[in-house]
């Protein structure tokens, strides 16, 4: 009698997917070096993950009117990240997160303030043959605002008549920005007369609201006749040569 003895086998097949889960967020996250219109967000990347997976996702929230605001993808294990375009005097929040393999970490925040620009020392120049006043000044800081300058929002200028008491708001079409720090008056007061006594103030306002204002006054007080050197002068020559002559006369005799 004969038996079969068979043999089976059995082939099992198992998959498996490889859960990342969510990254761990930096740490020791601060800014620093804070200007007037830029930072530096700095940060720590998390220790157990593997430093060529990961990224960081900057998000940067402020003024509405701020070209800086949004977010920035940063690839590689970084350290920290130049927060440019702000505007001065601003409340500011950086909030960061590592990224990886499609997922990302909790968010961890980090507020600051943008320093304020302290502007002054308003000087006067007479413009070319005297048709317009140009007004200067200076400001603390890093840069030096003009009507240009995308975080200024508006310049004004205004003036004080301390003869009559009457306040004059100069129009824009009076007004021209010759350099980033000086900006020529046309017009009445781009030309004062003789006798003139006036307070000429500059306001410069921020993307972020904060206003710099100062003043200065500017007094022409030589004669309303015209006279002005040269008939001193003339009337020096004479006197001179009047003295001569008595001089000559009194030795003559």
């Amino acid at each position: 009698m004969a038996s079969v003895v068979g043999y089976g086998f059995c082939i099992l097949f198992v998959s498996f997917q490889v859960v990342f889960g969510q990254p761990n967020p930096p740490t020791m996250v601060q800014v620093e070096n804070i200007t007037h219109e830029r930072a530096v967000l700095t940060w720590k990347p998390p220790e157990n993950e593997n430093a060529s997976d990961i990224g960081f996702k900057i998000t940067l929230d402020g003024p509405a009117t701020t070209a800086a605001k949004g977010s920035f993808n940063i690839l590689g294990n970084k350290t920290s990240f130049t927060l440019m375009y702000l505007g001065f005097s601003a409340d500011y929040t950086a909030s960061i997160q590592t990224t990886s393999n499609g997922d990302a970490s909790t968010l961890v925040n980090s507020s600051f303030t943008t320093l304020s620009v302290g502007c002054g020392n308003l000087m006067f120049t007479p413009g070319v043959n005297l048709t317009s006043l140009i007004l200067s000044w200076s400001c603390s800081g890093d840069r030096f605002p003009n009507i240009l300058d995308p975080q200024v929002a508006n310049i004004s200028v205004k003036v004080e008549d301390l003869n009559t008491g009457q306040m004059v708001d100069i129009e824009t079409n009076q007004l021209d920005l010759m350099e980033i720090n000086k900006i020529a008056i046309m017009g009445r007061y781009g030309q004062p007369v003789s006798g003139d006594r006036l307070r000429y103030f500059v306001t410069i306002t921020s993307i972020s609201g904060e206003t710099s204002a100062f003043s200065n006054d500017y007094n022409l007080t030589s004669p309303g006749s015209g006279f002005g050197i040269f008939p001193s002068v003339i009337l020096a020559l004479l006197c001179g040569t009047l003295a001569a002559i008595v001089s000559t006369s009194f030795h003559t005799f």
